[in-house]
């Protein structure tokens, strides 16, 4: 579940940070339920960012039976993931809301993936998008997503980079990334494709 197609659903608009965190649950919830045998990765958002809300939102989807979420670390301002200049936050902030994540899990005593998101490839490299999804990793995160790589190799360079961590692929049609197919997904080394 995206932040941009539940925008898109519920409000008709464009990811203009519009929706708010009741609506994203509410999406969730809904999508959940229509076959619990499927397993629903949501979208947590930046707007959603500071660490009682990322402990909240999760606590939410956990109760709504939602299998993962991914955690982003672009700055509240965000951008679809996708588009070029994105605003990230710090590293450090970063981390403090994947620490969140992983506590608010504890505490609640079930189970969910917490995915770490990087969109920082284009506007930082790939090296510094690796450091902050190894950062994430030892903050708590169980799985890893490198947003927005242009090419192959660069996908199956961060699944080998993070090859004790499954790694996500984020297929949007249209996107910055190469459109790939679930077989070549697993070929490159990838666990997870949304």
């Amino acid at each position: 579940m995206t932040g941009a197609g539940t925008s898109a659903t519920r409000l008709g608009s464009a990811d203009l940070r519009l929706i708010i965190l009741t609506e994203m649950h509410a999406n969730a919830d809904m999508i959940a339920s229509l076959d619990p045998s499927i397993p629903l990765i949501a979208d947590a958002d930046t707007r959603f960012s500071a660490p009682l809300s990322v402990a909240l939102i999760l606590r939410k989807y956990i109760n709504s039976n939602v299998a993962g979420l991914h955690i982003e670390d672009q700055a509240s301002s965000k951008r679809c993931g996708h588009l070029k200049n994105k605003q990230l936050a710090s590293l450090d902030e970063f981390v403090v809301r994947i620490r969140a994540a992983a506590r608010a899990r504890k505490e609640a005593g079930r189970d969910i993936v917490s995915v770490a998101r990087t969109d920082s490839l284009q506007s930082l490299g790939f090296d510094e998008a690796v450091r902050r999804l190894k950062a994430a990793v030892e903050a708590g995160d169980d799985a890893v997503s490198l947003e927005g790589f242009t090419t192959k190799e660069q996908g199956k360079e961060i699944c080998r980079i993070e090859a004790q961590t499954p790694c996500l692929i984020n297929s949007v049609e249209g996107g910055l990334t190469p459109t790939i197919s679930a077989e070549e997904a697993i070929q490159l080394g990838f666990k997870i494709q949304i």
